[in-house]
């Protein structure tokens, strides 16, 4: 069964003309809930009881939220955290102060996960053909998915995906960063030479995908992102990777965070030989200024290097990237004699994919 509908909060007073008594609830808007429902935006995972005579769902004043198309034996709800809140009653609705302390009880507990269904089938779909491996480094472990080409060749793309969603809101951490759709795993289908995608630490942690890291904590993913730790990590698993191969030159390519993270790897592999970035924070100091967020305090910043590697260095950037704005690290890049390439049009997510094997074809790489 799926769900594709929109749903308006009525207000208590609205529900009082109809002759339903709200009684605790006169600051919020509900609706009765029938079925298990997904809405857009922050997600975390319920069970809807069958068969109970009235299901709530209450939510801030003026709120309407549209579900979006997912498969309703997920079980998947979304409710920002601070404004929403779940109530199963019978006939009558609870006594205000355990609704109180179940609207606390849920903001502490609640799970944020997307809609898992759409998640792993997205990179099922993505995926399909690559073989996928795990491996571990002294600090974490990484998934690894290899695309193989008919072609033989000494060169070897690597693709490091984007930061995903470390935040549901901007005080709300999500229990997994992993992106529903990563973008890299989409533009290395296209790409005809060898390939792999090698996973960060901490992001697809999860036995469907092979991991089981017990070592990941939420700084990882959030100001300690681009970390010591986490390039160290990504440096040992890559090299691990190549010892196995036969190849000479390696390409790192790297999507927004994931760009960010194949900036400071290049630095500390020789075997590098390209490096593209594709909108990626390469000033961190400047981005959190730029969009008034906290300091990445645990990370590492591009930005503070000097005399960069390798020679050979793409960064693409779009003009209506309002995510990362090219300005942002435009004099570093100039300093460093790698100016950004802002393509016309594109943005944070668009259209990357729809012309990569155009830019592709601009670096050399096919």
């Amino acid at each position: 069964m799926y769900i594709n509908q929109t749903i308006h909060f009525e207000s208590s007073q609205q529900r009082k003309k109809r002759g339903i008594s709200a009684p605790g609830l006169n600051n919020f808007y509900k609706i009765p809930v029938s079925c298990r429902v997904n809405f857009s935006d922050n997600k975390f995972i319920i069970k809807l009881v069958k068969n109970r005579r009235a299901r709530y769902i209450a939510a801030s004043a003026g709120e309407e939220k549209t579900m979006k198309k997912c498969p309703a034996d997920q079980v998947s709800v979304n409710v920002q955290a601070a404004l929403f809140f779940i109530v199963i009653a019978t006939r009558q609705l609870l006594h205000p102060g355990l609704l109180l302390r179940l609207y606390l009880l849920s903001v502490a507990t609640m799970t944020l996960w997307g809609c898992q269904g759409n998640t792993r089938d997205d990179f099922a779909r993505l995926s399909e053909a690559m073989q996928a491996s795990r491996i571990t480094t002294p600090y974490h472990q990484h998934l690894v998915l290899s695309q193989p080409s008919p072609d033989s060749s000494t060169r070897i793309h690597v693709y490091i995906e984007g930061d995903g969603r470390p935040w549901i809101k901007r005080y709300l951490i999500a229990k997994d960063p992993t992106p529903r759709a990563p973008l890299t795993l989409a533009l290395m289908r296209q790409d005809p030479q060898p390939a792999i995608f090698l996973g960060r630490p901490c992001y697809f942690n999860d036995p469907f995908y092979g991991l089981a890291d017990s070592h990941c904590e939420s700084r990882l993913w959030t100001n300690a992102r681009y970390s010591e730790t986490v390039i160290a990590s990504m440096v040992d698993a890559l090299r691990q990777w190549l010892a196995t191969q036969d190849y000479s030159q390696v390409t790192l390519i790297g999507y927004s965070g994931g760009g960010t993270i194949a900036t400071l790897m290049a630095q500390r592999m020789p075997e590098v030989t390209r490096l593209v970035t594709i909108a990626a924070n390469l000033d961190v100091d400047a981005w959190t200024r730029h969009h008034h967020y906290s300091p990445l305090s645990g990370s590492l910043n591009p930005a503070e290097l000097t005399n960069t590697r390798p020679r050979v260095q793409y960064h693409f950037f779009g003009s209506k990237d309002q995510v990362v704005p090219p300005l942002l690290a435009r004099d570093w890049l100039q300093a460093q004699g790698h100016p950004p390439r802002v393509i016309e049009g594109f943005d944070h997510r668009c259209c990357w994919q729809q012309q990569w094997p155009a830019l592709l074809e601009l670096i050399g790489a096919r």
